[in-house]
Order: C-alpha cells, then structure tokens, then sequence
C-alpha cells in the first residue's frame, strides 16, 4: 500500500481562504469552494431552482470531505456526501458569517479540520462564554444532524461532550453537496482519491473502527475487505439509519462501545 502523504491535501487552499476571510467562510455565491485550481471539475455553482437541477453540486457552501480528525478518532463513520438545508446552510450561515469574532472562532475551526489538525469533531466550549457557543453555532447550522445521530454513543459511554467529539470522526464519499446524488454526473471529482487513500491509512491503524453507514458498495469497492485484517476492522451497516444507537447498531454497538472505551 503506497504511503499516505498529508501534504498531498486537495483542501489546503480552501481552508487558507477560510482564515484570511471569515466573512465568506460559510457561504460565497462569488468564488466556489473548490479543491485545487482546477482539480474537481464540476457541473455549476448555483443553488438549485428546479429538479432539473437536484444532483448539480452545490459550491457555494464549503466542502466537507470529513468533521472531527479521522486521523485520531477510534470512530470513523463512513458516508455519502453532505446534506443540504436553505435555511441553514445559506440563509443563516451567511449571517453568521458576518458576525465578528464568531465569524473567526468558526473559520478557523473548519479550516484546520480541513488540514486534519482539529483536535475534535466540535470546538471545545469557549472558557466563561455566555450565551451561544462555537460549537452551537456549527450545529444550527448542520440542524444539530450529527450531534443528534451521536447522542445514544455518548450516553451509552457517560462521556462528557468535549472528551466524547475528540474521539469520533466522520468521511463522506463525495466531499460537496447536493440536494440529489447520482453517480454519473461527479465522475471528474478527483479529490475523493485523496479521501480513499485516507481511508485505506485509517485501516491501518490500531485501536480503531470503521463504521460504513451510507454508500457501503462504494466503499466496499474501493477497501480491500477481503483482507481480513482490513475486514476486522470495518462495520457495514446497509438500512440507512445514521443513528449511532444499540437499536440501529444491534451487537455491532457493542464492539464500538468497547473500542471507544480503549478495550479492543
């Protein structure tokens, strides 16, 4: 297995752009996040106004190739691609983005989980903050989705949020979002070679689990799962159901438990 190379980072310019313009960290019609000059061709930059237009990829809002550090946590959650809210993701995104120093806190944050240096999957709550936080702010905007789908893992532990978000992570497969997917219209995203290759890093690690909740032929296709080391390693979960829970998870649960706990 080639040598995984962290400076090979598609997202490392999207992530500079980030911290030198937090006022356009969330969203920015103007200039699309892409990775690279060049690297990803894609089909348009504007937001869909009919169905004709469900699978375009949506790059007015940042990629999101994983959240958290994959390269520390003992959870790594394996998915398809980012969702989409107006509401959300444009609309309250972009007055947030104009908020000052939250603007930063957020931008920073998101560009160094970009770079794979964030210590957690959330900011730690900022020392004597009242009021809303960073880490809230991140979830309005991601409709609290993960921290919900989280929630059953980190009771079942009795981990308090900051120690429980350190040790998970999640990948999507296609790192841009769309309202719809269809596989045909994102053949020229070359940066998902990179995520494979992080992925295939990941696999060689110790004290770890892989859990596939979403795209699992994809990922199947692309993870050598007839190596049975590779295979001990990785949770395939094909109903859909993101829910980190015993009643999703079945026995399944359980193994991640223990490897949460630093018992497997």
């Amino acid at each position: 297995m080639k040598q995984f190379d962290k400076n090979n980072n598609p997202w490392k310019l999207i992530a500079q752009r980030m911290v030198n313009n937090p006022s356009t960290a969330l969203f920015n019609d103007k200039e699309p996040f892409i990775a690279k000059q060049d690297y990803d061709e894609l089909m348009s930059n504007n937001l869909p106004k009919d169905k004709k237009d469900i699978f375009n990829l949506i790059t007015s809002i940042p990629p999101e190739p994983w959240g958290g550090n994959p390269l520390k946590a003992k959870l790594v959650i394996l998915t398809l691609n980012p969702g989409y809210i107006e509401k959300q993701n444009h609309i309250l995104a972009d007055k947030i983005q104009k908020i000052e120093g939250i603007n930063k806190a957020i931008a920073d944050f998101k560009a160094a989980t970009l770079n794979l240096t964030a210590e957690s999957f959330l900011p730690e709550p900022e020392f004597g903050c009242v009021g809303l936080t960073t880490a809230d702010y991140l979830n309005i905007i991601g409709d609290w989705y993960w921290y919900k789908k989280f929630t059953p893992l980190m009771e079942e532990l009795k981990m308090d949020e900051v120690e429980f978000f350190k040790k998970v992570a999640i990948i999507q497969y296609l790192p841009y979002t769309s309202i719809a997917y269809k596989d045909k219209k994102y053949d020229n995203i070359k940066s998902i070679a990179f995520t494979i290759d992080l992925v295939k890093h990941i696999l060689e690690r110790e004290n770890c689990i892989v859990l596939i909740l979403r795209a699992a032929s994809k990922w199947e296709k692309v993870l050598n799962l007839k190596d049975m080391t590779v295979k001990a390693k990785v949770i395939t979960n094909t109903n859909r159901n993101q829910s980190i829970s015993k009643g999703n998870l079945h026995d399944n649960f359980n193994t991640i438990v223990s490897i949460m706990k630093g018992n497997g």
